[in-house]
């Protein structure tokens, strides 16, 4: 969309700003791979326009928390967007998309622990990341990760 990424739902808000490259062909040109870099600066995601994403991190963790939360942001849109209605959407405030952005780029809220305390000390992703290893694990797909202790 010409349009971009719009901040719709809260899911674009974690994501944060997005670089975006205009497809150039396959990457077997040197110049097309320094565009991508260039393109890419320091955001962990960019939309390859009429090609798909690249999502990075710190963290296999962090880039995958990117990637599912890129790809709930652009289903959401695909189905809010219809023609002629971009006029008519309500958009949060610059402070509230940022304010989300900050949170999640902090790990989130942290996790409550039994005794009421809520312990921050997780990475961007992590603690989802483990959710999803453990759903591979209870389908008996053994995955081999090792659980932080909560």
């Amino acid at each position: 969309m010409k349009c971009g990424l719009l901040p719709l739902c809260q899911e674009s808000m974690i994501v944060g700003e997005v670089a975006y490259h205009d497809y150039q062909g396959i990457l077997v040109d040197l110049k097309e791979r320094e565009s991508l870099v260039k393109d890419m600066g320091s955001h962990d995601v960019m939309i390859l326009r009429n090609h798909g994403f690249v999502a990075a991190g710190r963290t296999i963790e962090e880039a995958f928390h990117y990637a599912y939360h890129l790809i709930l942001a652009c289903e959401t849109q695909i189905r809010a967007i219809r023609p002629n209605i971009i006029e008519q959407l309500t958009m949060p405030s610059d402070e509230a998309v940022q304010k989300a952005h900050e949170t999640a780029s902090r790990g989130g809220g942290g996790v409550n622990l039994k005794d009421g305390s809520v312990d921050n000390k997780w990475g961007v992703g992590e603690l989802e990341w483990q959710a999803w290893m453990r759903t591979l694990d209870e389908m008996g797909l053994r995955t081999g990760y090792e659980y932080r202790s909560v």
